[in-house]
């Protein structure tokens, strides 16, 4: 019980978001039919894809050059969010 105090405790944001959520379905209204089950599903499949590509060393590899290339802080955050769209438009 000590144990599960202390993690609600040292996890605040959870906290507060367990509690919202709580107080949203016993106030709100609710239904089975509110879930996107296939949206859950693809973020799933994402979540799978990425932990796949990370357990291989891909993501670290291209970290490690995507920091190499770039000269300041400003220039890696220009090539993540242009990687990141050229990547979406795919």
């Amino acid at each position: 019980m000590k144990r599960t105090i202390n993690f609600f405790r040292n996890d605040l944001l959870f906290s507060i978001s367990l509690l919202l959520a709580i107080i949203a379905v016993t106030l709100g209204r609710f239904s089975v039919q509110d879930i996107n089950f296939k949206v859950i599903a693809t973020l799933g499949g994402l979540m799978l894809v990425i932990s796949g590509l990370d357990s291989t060393g891909i993501l670290s590899y291209f970290g490690q050059i995507l920091v190499k290339k770039s000269l300041t802080f400003r220039q890696l955050i220009r090539y993540i969010v242009l990687l990141s769209f050229l990547v979406r438009c795919f």
